[in-house]
Protein backbone atom coordinates (compact mmCIF):
# COMPACT_ATOMS: atom_id res chain seq x y z
CA UNK A 1 0.00 0.00 0.00
CA UNK A 2 2.77 2.42 0.97
CA UNK A 3 4.57 1.58 -2.27
CA UNK A 4 1.46 2.39 -4.31
CA UNK A 5 0.97 5.74 -2.50
CA UNK A 6 4.64 6.53 -3.02
CA UNK A 7 4.29 5.78 -6.72
CA UNK A 8 1.29 8.23 -6.92
CA UNK A 9 3.27 11.03 -5.31
CA UNK A 10 5.85 10.74 -8.08
CA UNK A 11 3.22 12.47 -10.27
CA UNK A 12 3.43 16.33 -10.00
CA UNK A 13 -0.24 16.86 -10.68
CA UNK A 14 -1.20 14.47 -7.87
CA UNK A 15 1.12 16.20 -5.42
CA UNK A 16 -0.34 19.64 -6.08
CA UNK A 17 -3.85 18.23 -6.03
CA UNK A 18 -3.01 16.79 -2.63
CA UNK A 19 -1.94 20.27 -1.46
CA UNK A 20 -5.21 21.85 -2.61
CA UNK A 21 -7.26 19.06 -1.03
CA UNK A 22 -5.40 19.39 2.25
CA UNK A 23 -5.98 23.18 2.41
CA UNK A 24 -9.63 22.73 1.54
CA UNK A 25 -10.09 20.04 4.19
CA UNK A 26 -8.39 22.23 6.79
CA UNK A 27 -10.58 25.21 5.88
CA UNK A 28 -13.76 23.16 6.25
CA UNK A 29 -12.52 21.75 9.56
CA UNK A 30 -11.79 25.28 10.86
CA UNK A 31 -15.19 26.56 9.83
CA UNK A 32 -16.78 23.58 11.59
CA UNK A 33 -14.83 24.39 14.79
CA UNK A 34 -15.90 28.12 14.95
CA UNK A 35 -18.87 27.42 17.26
CA UNK A 36 -16.53 25.69 19.64
CA UNK A 37 -13.34 27.81 19.42
CA UNK A 38 -14.43 31.10 17.89
CA UNK A 39 -12.38 32.85 15.22
CA UNK A 40 -9.20 33.27 17.27
CA UNK A 41 -5.92 31.76 16.12
CA UNK A 42 -7.20 31.31 12.58
CA UNK A 43 -3.87 29.94 11.16
CA UNK A 44 -3.07 27.12 13.59
CA UNK A 45 -4.70 24.36 11.58
CA UNK A 46 -3.29 25.76 8.33
CA UNK A 47 0.27 25.51 9.70
CA UNK A 48 -0.41 21.82 10.29
CA UNK A 49 -1.76 21.51 6.74
CA UNK A 50 1.38 23.11 5.33
CA UNK A 51 3.56 20.73 7.40
CA UNK A 52 1.66 17.63 6.24
CA UNK A 53 1.73 18.77 2.61
CA UNK A 54 5.48 19.55 2.75
CA UNK A 55 6.32 16.20 4.29
CA UNK A 56 4.07 14.19 2.02
CA UNK A 57 4.20 16.03 -1.31
CA UNK A 58 7.34 18.15 -1.17
CA UNK A 59 8.41 21.78 -1.11
CA UNK A 60 6.41 22.95 -4.13
CA UNK A 61 3.05 21.67 -2.88
CA UNK A 62 3.93 23.05 0.63
CA UNK A 63 4.48 26.53 -0.78
CA UNK A 64 1.28 26.10 -2.77
CA UNK A 65 -0.52 25.33 0.52
CA UNK A 66 0.89 28.54 2.09
CA UNK A 67 -0.21 30.63 -0.86
CA UNK A 68 -3.76 29.21 -0.69
CA UNK A 69 -4.09 29.21 3.11
CA UNK A 70 -2.84 32.75 3.91
CA UNK A 71 -5.47 34.86 2.01
CA UNK A 72 -8.25 32.35 2.63
CA UNK A 73 -7.73 32.28 6.41
CA UNK A 74 -7.05 36.04 6.68
CA UNK A 75 -10.26 36.97 4.89
CA UNK A 76 -12.50 34.33 6.44
CA UNK A 77 -11.36 34.35 10.01
CA UNK A 78 -9.88 37.87 10.44
CA UNK A 79 -11.53 40.35 8.12
CA UNK A 80 -15.03 38.88 8.41
CA UNK A 81 -14.60 38.87 12.19
CA UNK A 82 -14.60 42.72 12.00
CA UNK A 83 -10.84 43.02 12.41
CA UNK A 84 -9.15 45.76 10.39
CA UNK A 85 -7.54 44.71 7.06
CA UNK A 86 -4.13 45.70 8.33
CA UNK A 87 -4.39 43.13 11.12
CA UNK A 88 -5.48 40.52 8.62
CA UNK A 89 -2.48 41.36 6.43
CA UNK A 90 -0.06 41.21 9.34
CA UNK A 91 -1.45 37.88 10.56
CA UNK A 92 -1.35 36.54 7.01
CA UNK A 93 2.28 37.63 6.62
CA UNK A 94 3.24 36.05 9.89
CA UNK A 95 1.51 32.86 8.80
CA UNK A 96 3.46 32.91 5.55
CA UNK A 97 6.72 33.24 7.46
CA UNK A 98 5.74 30.43 9.79
CA UNK A 99 4.73 28.34 6.81
CA UNK A 100 8.05 28.98 5.06
CA UNK A 101 9.90 27.87 8.18
CA UNK A 102 7.73 24.79 8.38
CA UNK A 103 8.37 24.01 4.70
CA UNK A 104 12.13 24.41 5.15
CA UNK A 105 12.15 22.24 8.25
CA UNK A 106 10.08 19.63 6.42
CA UNK A 107 12.56 19.77 3.55
CA UNK A 108 15.43 19.16 5.95
CA UNK A 109 13.59 16.33 7.63
CA UNK A 110 12.72 14.73 4.31
CA UNK A 111 16.29 15.12 3.09
CA UNK A 112 17.71 13.50 6.21
CA UNK A 113 15.12 10.77 5.99
CA UNK A 114 16.04 10.13 2.35
CA UNK A 115 19.70 10.09 3.29
CA UNK A 116 19.00 7.60 6.05
CA UNK A 117 16.92 5.50 3.70
CA UNK A 118 19.69 5.56 1.10
CA UNK A 119 22.23 4.60 3.74
CA UNK A 120 20.01 1.80 4.95
CA UNK A 121 19.54 0.63 1.39
CA UNK A 122 23.26 0.64 0.75
CA UNK A 123 23.78 -1.19 4.00
CA UNK A 124 21.25 -3.82 2.98
CA UNK A 125 22.89 -4.17 -0.40
CA UNK A 126 26.30 -4.45 1.26
CA UNK A 127 25.03 -7.09 3.65
CA UNK A 128 23.46 -9.00 0.80
CA UNK A 129 26.70 -8.76 -1.18
CA UNK A 130 28.67 -9.95 1.83
CA UNK A 131 26.34 -12.89 2.19
CA UNK A 132 26.60 -13.70 -1.51
CA UNK A 133 30.37 -13.31 -1.35
CA UNK A 134 30.54 -15.61 1.64
CA UNK A 135 28.42 -18.16 -0.22
CA UNK A 136 30.62 -17.90 -3.30
CA UNK A 137 33.76 -18.13 -1.20
CA UNK A 138 32.39 -21.14 0.58
CA UNK A 139 31.48 -22.75 -2.74
CA UNK A 140 34.93 -22.03 -4.11
CA UNK A 141 36.61 -23.43 -1.01
CA UNK A 142 34.33 -26.45 -1.00
CA UNK A 143 34.97 -27.20 -4.67
CA UNK A 144 38.67 -26.32 -4.61
CA UNK A 145 41.07 -29.14 -5.53
CA UNK A 146 43.34 -28.09 -2.66
CA UNK A 147 42.49 -28.97 0.94
CA UNK A 148 41.32 -26.13 3.20
CA UNK A 149 41.66 -26.13 6.98
CA UNK A 150 40.48 -23.47 9.40
CA UNK A 151 41.42 -23.69 13.08
CA UNK A 152 41.39 -21.56 16.18
CA UNK A 153 44.59 -20.17 17.60
CA UNK A 154 45.15 -23.40 19.54
CA UNK A 155 45.11 -25.34 16.28
CA UNK A 156 41.72 -27.03 16.72
CA UNK A 157 39.89 -27.43 13.42
CA UNK A 158 36.73 -25.37 13.02
CA UNK A 159 36.11 -25.98 9.33
CA UNK A 160 37.47 -28.14 6.49
CA UNK A 161 36.44 -28.73 2.88
CA UNK A 162 35.81 -31.95 0.99
CA UNK A 163 39.34 -31.96 -0.48
CA UNK A 164 40.75 -32.04 3.06
CA UNK A 165 38.56 -35.02 3.87
CA UNK A 166 39.68 -36.83 0.72
CA UNK A 167 43.32 -35.99 1.39
CA UNK A 168 43.36 -37.43 4.91
CA UNK A 169 40.63 -40.07 4.54
CA UNK A 170 38.35 -38.63 7.24
CA UNK A 171 34.71 -37.56 7.25
CA UNK A 172 34.10 -33.89 7.98
CA UNK A 173 32.65 -34.62 11.42
CA UNK A 174 35.73 -36.67 12.26
CA UNK A 175 38.12 -33.87 11.38
CA UNK A 176 36.23 -31.10 13.14
CA UNK A 177 37.55 -30.98 16.68
CA UNK A 178 40.92 -32.55 15.90
CA UNK A 179 44.04 -30.40 16.13
CA UNK A 180 46.87 -29.67 13.75
CA UNK A 181 49.13 -31.74 15.98
CA UNK A 182 46.91 -34.80 15.42
CA UNK A 183 47.61 -34.91 11.66
CA UNK A 184 51.32 -34.13 11.78
CA UNK A 185 54.20 -36.31 12.98
CA UNK A 186 55.13 -35.82 16.61
CA UNK A 187 58.62 -34.70 15.62
CA UNK A 188 57.10 -31.69 13.79
CA UNK A 189 55.39 -30.29 16.91
CA UNK A 190 58.17 -27.83 17.73
CA UNK A 191 58.29 -26.70 14.12
CA UNK A 192 54.51 -26.09 14.15
CA UNK A 193 54.79 -23.95 17.27
CA UNK A 194 57.58 -21.92 15.68
CA UNK A 195 55.44 -21.35 12.57
CA UNK A 196 52.48 -20.26 14.69
CA UNK A 197 54.65 -17.76 16.57
CA UNK A 198 55.91 -16.37 13.27
CA UNK A 199 52.40 -16.07 11.81
CA UNK A 200 51.24 -14.00 14.78
CA UNK A 201 53.21 -11.13 13.29
CA UNK A 202 50.91 -9.00 11.07
CA UNK A 203 50.91 -9.82 7.37
CA UNK A 204 52.99 -12.98 7.64
CA UNK A 205 52.30 -15.98 5.38
CA UNK A 206 54.17 -19.26 5.70
CA UNK A 207 54.63 -21.69 2.80
CA UNK A 208 56.46 -24.95 3.49
CA UNK A 209 56.39 -28.67 2.80
CA UNK A 210 55.11 -31.06 5.47
CA UNK A 211 54.13 -34.68 5.87
CA UNK A 212 50.54 -35.18 7.06
CA UNK A 213 49.22 -38.34 8.64
CA UNK A 214 46.19 -39.98 7.04
CA UNK A 215 43.49 -41.88 8.86
CA UNK A 216 45.06 -45.20 7.80
CA UNK A 217 48.40 -44.17 9.35
CA UNK A 218 50.24 -43.49 6.10
CA UNK A 219 51.88 -40.16 5.44
CA UNK A 220 51.30 -37.92 2.42
CA UNK A 221 53.74 -35.15 1.38
CA UNK A 222 51.97 -31.77 1.14
CA UNK A 223 52.73 -28.13 0.51
CA UNK A 224 51.02 -25.86 3.07
CA UNK A 225 50.35 -22.12 2.70
CA UNK A 226 49.05 -20.73 6.01
CA UNK A 227 48.33 -17.48 7.79
CA UNK A 228 46.48 -16.21 10.87
CA UNK A 229 43.45 -13.95 10.31
CA UNK A 230 42.94 -10.73 12.30
CA UNK A 231 40.26 -12.44 14.42
CA UNK A 232 42.77 -15.09 15.52
CA UNK A 233 41.69 -17.94 13.26
CA UNK A 234 44.38 -20.04 11.65
CA UNK A 235 43.70 -21.01 8.03
CA UNK A 236 45.75 -23.09 5.62
CA UNK A 237 45.53 -24.28 2.03
CA UNK A 238 47.14 -27.69 1.57
CA UNK A 239 48.20 -29.27 -1.74
CA UNK A 240 49.10 -32.91 -2.25
CA UNK A 241 52.56 -33.00 -3.86
CA UNK A 242 52.93 -36.79 -4.07
CA UNK A 243 52.87 -36.75 -7.88
CA UNK A 244 55.30 -33.85 -8.01
CA UNK A 245 57.63 -35.69 -5.65
CA UNK A 246 57.38 -38.79 -7.83
CA UNK A 247 58.19 -36.77 -10.96
CA UNK A 248 61.06 -35.03 -9.19
CA UNK A 249 62.44 -38.38 -8.08
CA UNK A 250 62.08 -39.82 -11.57
CA UNK A 251 63.76 -36.74 -13.01
CA UNK A 252 66.57 -37.02 -10.49
CA UNK A 253 67.06 -40.69 -11.33
CA UNK A 254 66.97 -39.89 -15.04
CA UNK A 255 69.56 -37.15 -14.62
CA UNK A 256 71.68 -39.49 -12.53
CA UNK A 257 71.47 -42.18 -15.21
CA UNK A 258 72.36 -39.60 -17.85
CA UNK A 259 75.29 -38.43 -15.75
CA UNK A 260 76.53 -41.97 -15.24
CA UNK A 261 76.01 -42.78 -18.93
CA UNK A 262 78.28 -39.91 -19.87
CA UNK A 263 80.74 -39.92 -16.98
CA UNK A 264 81.26 -43.68 -16.84
CA UNK A 265 81.24 -44.34 -20.59
CA UNK A 266 84.35 -46.22 -21.80
CA UNK A 267 84.71 -43.79 -24.73
CA UNK A 268 84.82 -40.01 -24.70
CA UNK A 269 81.44 -38.27 -24.60
CA UNK A 270 80.59 -34.58 -24.63
CA UNK A 271 77.65 -32.21 -24.74
CA UNK A 272 78.73 -29.41 -27.07
CA UNK A 273 77.07 -26.01 -27.57
CA UNK A 274 76.25 -24.87 -31.09
CA UNK A 275 79.25 -22.51 -31.03
CA UNK A 276 81.54 -25.48 -30.32
CA UNK A 277 82.02 -24.89 -26.59
CA UNK A 278 82.25 -28.03 -24.46
CA UNK A 279 79.35 -27.89 -22.00
CA UNK A 280 79.82 -31.28 -20.39
CA UNK A 281 82.61 -33.83 -20.80
CA UNK A 282 83.38 -37.19 -19.25
CA UNK A 283 86.53 -38.63 -17.78
CA UNK A 284 87.38 -40.70 -20.85
CA UNK A 285 87.46 -37.60 -23.08
CA UNK A 286 89.64 -35.78 -20.58
CA UNK A 287 92.08 -38.69 -20.69
CA UNK A 288 92.07 -38.66 -24.51
CA UNK A 289 92.93 -34.95 -24.84
CA UNK A 290 94.91 -34.58 -21.60
CA UNK A 291 92.84 -31.70 -20.21
CA UNK A 292 91.07 -31.67 -16.82
CA UNK A 293 87.30 -31.28 -16.98
CA UNK A 294 87.23 -27.72 -15.66
CA UNK A 295 89.78 -26.61 -18.25
CA UNK A 296 88.22 -28.49 -21.15
CA UNK A 297 84.76 -26.98 -20.59
CA UNK A 298 86.36 -23.59 -21.15
CA UNK A 299 87.51 -24.60 -24.65
CA UNK A 300 85.83 -25.27 -27.98
CA UNK A 301 86.28 -28.31 -30.19
CA UNK A 302 87.70 -25.96 -32.82
CA UNK A 303 90.56 -25.09 -30.45
CA UNK A 304 91.71 -28.71 -30.05
CA UNK A 305 91.01 -29.95 -33.60
CA UNK A 306 93.93 -30.21 -36.02
CA UNK A 307 93.67 -27.33 -38.54
CA UNK A 308 93.74 -29.71 -41.50
CA UNK A 309 90.67 -31.55 -40.16
CA UNK A 310 88.62 -28.54 -38.98
CA UNK A 311 86.90 -27.51 -42.22
CA UNK A 312 85.42 -30.95 -42.83
CA UNK A 313 84.19 -31.14 -39.24
CA UNK A 314 82.58 -27.68 -39.37
CA UNK A 315 80.87 -28.46 -42.66
CA UNK A 316 79.32 -31.65 -41.30
CA UNK A 317 78.34 -29.93 -38.05
CA UNK A 318 76.55 -27.21 -40.03
CA UNK A 319 74.63 -29.76 -42.06
CA UNK A 320 73.70 -31.59 -38.87
CA UNK A 321 72.38 -28.39 -37.22
CA UNK A 322 70.32 -27.54 -40.33
CA UNK A 323 68.73 -30.98 -40.28
CA UNK A 324 70.23 -32.09 -43.59
CA UNK A 325 71.71 -35.21 -41.97
CA UNK A 326 70.66 -37.06 -38.78
CA UNK A 327 74.23 -37.75 -37.64
CA UNK A 328 77.76 -38.03 -38.97
CA UNK A 329 80.97 -39.93 -38.32
CA UNK A 330 84.38 -38.49 -38.99
CA UNK A 331 87.93 -39.55 -38.36
CA UNK A 332 90.12 -36.62 -37.33
CA UNK A 333 92.93 -35.57 -35.05
CA UNK A 334 92.84 -33.78 -31.71
CA UNK A 335 95.73 -31.74 -30.33
CA UNK A 336 96.38 -32.87 -26.77
CA UNK A 337 97.34 -30.44 -24.03
CA UNK A 338 100.98 -31.56 -24.32
CA UNK A 339 100.92 -30.75 -28.05
CA UNK A 340 100.90 -34.35 -29.31
CA UNK A 341 98.32 -35.57 -31.79
CA UNK A 342 95.74 -38.24 -31.12
CA UNK A 343 93.64 -39.93 -33.82
CA UNK A 344 89.97 -40.10 -32.89
CA UNK A 345 86.75 -41.31 -34.46
CA UNK A 346 83.99 -38.74 -33.91
CA UNK A 347 80.31 -39.71 -34.01
CA UNK A 348 78.00 -36.71 -33.64
CA UNK A 349 74.24 -36.27 -33.39
CA UNK A 350 72.13 -33.32 -32.26
CA UNK A 351 69.70 -32.60 -29.43
CA UNK A 352 66.69 -30.50 -30.42
CA UNK A 353 63.99 -28.70 -28.42
CA UNK A 354 60.25 -29.25 -28.63
CA UNK A 355 60.05 -26.74 -31.48
CA UNK A 356 62.75 -28.54 -33.44
CA UNK A 357 65.43 -25.91 -32.84
CA UNK A 358 68.94 -27.33 -32.31
CA UNK A 359 70.21 -27.07 -28.73
CA UNK A 360 73.40 -29.12 -28.36
CA UNK A 361 75.63 -31.51 -30.24
CA UNK A 362 76.05 -34.93 -28.66
CA UNK A 363 79.54 -36.20 -29.44
CA UNK A 364 81.11 -39.61 -28.96
CA UNK A 365 84.88 -39.66 -29.29
CA UNK A 366 86.88 -42.86 -29.57
CA UNK A 367 90.67 -42.93 -29.44
CA UNK A 368 91.72 -44.91 -32.53
CA UNK A 369 95.42 -44.12 -32.40
CA UNK A 370 96.43 -47.70 -31.58
CA UNK A 371 93.95 -49.07 -34.09
CA UNK A 372 95.39 -46.89 -36.84
CA UNK A 373 98.89 -47.95 -35.92
CA UNK A 374 97.82 -51.59 -36.02
CA UNK A 375 96.08 -51.06 -39.37
CA UNK A 376 99.15 -49.37 -40.78
CA UNK A 377 101.33 -52.21 -39.46
CA UNK A 378 98.93 -54.75 -40.96
CA UNK A 379 98.94 -52.98 -44.31
CA UNK A 380 102.72 -52.91 -44.25
CA UNK A 381 102.81 -56.59 -43.33
CA UNK A 382 100.35 -57.51 -46.07
CA UNK A 383 102.27 -55.46 -48.59
CA UNK A 384 105.48 -57.24 -47.63
CA UNK A 385 103.68 -60.55 -47.76
CA UNK A 386 102.33 -59.87 -51.23
CA UNK A 387 105.74 -58.84 -52.41
CA UNK A 388 107.08 -62.11 -51.00
CA UNK A 389 104.27 -64.10 -52.61
CA UNK A 390 104.83 -62.45 -55.97
CA UNK A 391 108.53 -63.32 -55.82
CA UNK A 392 107.95 -66.99 -54.95
CA UNK A 393 108.29 -69.63 -57.72
CA UNK A 394 105.25 -71.53 -56.36
CA UNK A 395 101.63 -70.69 -56.95
CA UNK A 396 100.24 -68.71 -54.01
CA UNK A 397 96.63 -67.80 -53.51
CA UNK A 398 94.30 -66.89 -50.63
CA UNK A 399 90.72 -67.94 -50.08
CA UNK A 400 88.05 -67.19 -47.52
CA UNK A 401 86.64 -69.92 -45.30
CA UNK A 402 83.87 -70.62 -47.80
CA UNK A 403 86.43 -71.45 -50.48
CA UNK A 404 86.24 -68.25 -52.53
CA UNK A 405 89.48 -66.87 -53.95
CA UNK A 406 90.53 -63.45 -52.64
CA UNK A 407 94.14 -63.27 -53.84
CA UNK A 408 96.41 -64.87 -56.48
CA UNK A 409 100.04 -64.29 -57.27
CA UNK A 410 101.43 -63.96 -60.75
CA UNK A 411 102.54 -67.61 -60.78
CA UNK A 412 98.85 -68.59 -60.68
CA UNK A 413 98.15 -66.57 -63.78
CA UNK A 414 101.25 -67.88 -65.50
CA UNK A 415 100.47 -71.49 -64.61
CA UNK A 416 96.71 -71.66 -65.17
CA UNK A 417 96.46 -69.18 -68.01
CA UNK A 418 93.37 -67.69 -66.28
CA UNK A 419 93.01 -63.97 -65.83
CA UNK A 420 92.25 -62.60 -62.36
CA UNK A 421 88.69 -61.76 -63.40
CA UNK A 422 88.19 -65.34 -64.56
CA UNK A 423 89.60 -66.67 -61.30
CA UNK A 424 87.64 -64.57 -58.84
CA UNK A 425 84.33 -65.96 -57.70
CA UNK A 426 84.84 -69.49 -58.96
CA UNK A 427 87.04 -70.51 -56.05
CA UNK A 428 90.46 -72.07 -55.88
CA UNK A 429 88.97 -75.48 -56.73
CA UNK A 430 88.39 -74.58 -60.37
CA UNK A 431 91.79 -75.61 -61.85
CA UNK A 432 91.72 -79.07 -60.23
CA UNK A 433 91.04 -82.14 -62.34
CA UNK A 434 87.33 -83.10 -62.06
CA UNK A 435 88.24 -86.42 -60.44
CA UNK A 436 90.34 -84.63 -57.80
CA UNK A 437 88.02 -81.73 -56.93
CA UNK A 438 85.93 -83.62 -54.35
CA UNK A 439 89.04 -84.95 -52.65
CA UNK A 440 90.59 -81.49 -52.62
CA UNK A 441 87.41 -79.93 -51.21
CA UNK A 442 87.07 -82.54 -48.43
CA UNK A 443 90.73 -82.11 -47.49
CA UNK A 444 90.14 -78.34 -47.28
CA UNK A 445 87.04 -78.76 -45.05
CA UNK A 446 88.95 -81.05 -42.69
CA UNK A 447 91.72 -78.50 -42.43
CA UNK A 448 89.29 -75.70 -41.67
CA UNK A 449 87.33 -77.76 -39.14
CA UNK A 450 90.39 -79.01 -37.26
CA UNK A 451 92.50 -75.87 -37.87
CA UNK A 452 95.10 -78.06 -39.46
CA UNK A 453 97.38 -77.66 -42.46
CA UNK A 454 95.70 -78.24 -45.75
CA UNK A 455 97.76 -80.83 -47.70
CA UNK A 456 96.88 -82.63 -50.89
CA UNK A 457 99.39 -84.91 -52.66
CA UNK A 458 99.23 -86.33 -56.16
CA UNK A 459 96.57 -83.84 -57.21
CA UNK A 460 96.11 -82.95 -60.83
CA UNK A 461 95.64 -79.34 -61.86
CA UNK A 462 95.16 -77.67 -65.20
CA UNK A 463 98.11 -75.81 -66.71
CA UNK A 464 98.14 -73.27 -69.52
CA UNK A 465 100.04 -75.93 -71.58
CA UNK A 466 96.60 -77.58 -71.81
CA UNK A 467 97.76 -80.53 -69.74
CA UNK A 468 96.97 -81.77 -66.23
CA UNK A 469 100.02 -81.95 -64.01
CA UNK A 470 100.49 -83.86 -60.76
CA UNK A 471 101.54 -81.67 -57.89
CA UNK A 472 101.49 -81.07 -54.17
CA UNK A 473 99.12 -78.46 -52.64
CA UNK A 474 99.76 -77.26 -49.08
CA UNK A 475 98.16 -74.40 -47.12
CA UNK A 476 97.99 -73.40 -43.44
CA UNK A 477 94.50 -72.56 -42.19
CA UNK A 478 94.51 -69.28 -40.25
CA UNK A 479 91.83 -68.35 -37.69
CA UNK A 480 91.10 -64.65 -37.24
CA UNK A 481 90.21 -64.23 -33.61
CA UNK A 482 88.35 -60.94 -34.11
CA UNK A 483 85.86 -62.39 -36.59
CA UNK A 484 83.70 -65.45 -36.89
CA UNK A 485 85.17 -66.39 -40.29
CA UNK A 486 88.33 -68.35 -41.02
CA UNK A 487 90.67 -67.39 -43.84
CA UNK A 488 93.25 -69.60 -45.53
CA UNK A 489 96.49 -67.75 -46.18
CA UNK A 490 99.19 -68.75 -48.65
CA UNK A 491 97.94 -72.10 -50.00
CA UNK A 492 100.75 -73.18 -52.36
CA UNK A 493 100.45 -75.48 -55.31
CA UNK A 494 103.78 -76.86 -56.52
CA UNK A 495 104.52 -79.23 -59.38
CA UNK A 496 107.33 -81.77 -59.09
CA UNK A 497 109.90 -82.36 -61.87
CA UNK A 498 108.57 -85.91 -62.37
CA UNK A 499 105.01 -84.82 -62.73
CA UNK A 500 102.73 -86.75 -64.98
CA UNK A 501 101.10 -84.84 -67.82
CA UNK A 502 97.95 -85.69 -69.69
CA UNK A 503 96.40 -84.27 -72.81
CA UNK A 504 93.43 -81.99 -72.67
CA UNK A 505 91.21 -84.65 -74.10
CA UNK A 506 91.24 -86.31 -70.70
CA UNK A 507 89.31 -83.39 -69.23
CA UNK A 508 86.25 -84.12 -71.34
CA UNK A 509 86.28 -87.78 -70.38
CA UNK A 510 86.58 -87.04 -66.58
CA UNK A 511 89.17 -89.85 -66.23
CA UNK A 512 92.80 -90.12 -65.25
CA UNK A 513 93.57 -90.56 -68.96
CA UNK A 514 91.58 -91.43 -72.04
CA UNK A 515 91.24 -94.72 -73.82
CA UNK A 516 93.37 -93.40 -76.62
CA UNK A 517 96.14 -92.81 -74.15
CA UNK A 518 95.67 -96.27 -72.62
CA UNK A 519 96.04 -97.93 -76.01
CA UNK A 520 99.40 -96.29 -76.55
CA UNK A 521 100.58 -96.13 -72.97
CA UNK A 522 102.43 -99.34 -73.37
CA UNK A 523 104.30 -97.69 -76.26
CA UNK A 524 105.24 -94.88 -73.87
CA UNK A 525 103.50 -92.29 -76.11
CA UNK A 526 100.09 -90.64 -76.38
CA UNK A 527 98.20 -90.76 -79.66
CA UNK A 528 97.63 -87.04 -79.26
CA UNK A 529 101.38 -86.64 -79.34
CA UNK A 530 101.25 -84.06 -76.59
CA UNK A 531 102.80 -85.80 -73.65
CA UNK A 532 104.54 -88.74 -72.22
CA UNK A 533 103.56 -91.14 -69.55
CA UNK A 534 106.30 -91.93 -67.10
Amino acid sequence: MAARVGALFHNTFVRYLFAIATVASTFLLRVWLIPFTGTGTPFVLFVAAVLVTSLAAGIGPGICAIVLSAPLAAYTFVTRADHPPFQAAVQGLLFAVDGAVVVYLAFLMKKERQTAQDANQRLRWANEEIIRSMVRTRDVIELAPDAFFQADLDGRFMDVNQAACRLLGYERDELIGKTIFDINPAEDADRLRAVRADLLLPGRVNTAEWAQKRKDGTFVPVEVSSNILPDGRWQAFVRDVSERKRVEQALHESEERFRLTIDEAPIGMALVALDGRFVRVNRALCEIVGYPSAELTGLTFQAITHPDDLDADLALAGRLARGEIPRYQLGKRYIRKDGTLVDILLTASILRGRNGAPLYYISQIEDVTERKRAEEALQTSERDLRELAESMPQIVWTTSADGRNIYFNQQWVNYTGLTLDESYGEGWIKPFHPDDRQRAWEAWQRAVQHRDTYSLEECRSWARTERFANGLARAPTLNRSNTSSKNSRLPTHSLTQSSKTFPSCCLSRRASHCGSCDSIARAKTCSAGRGRRS
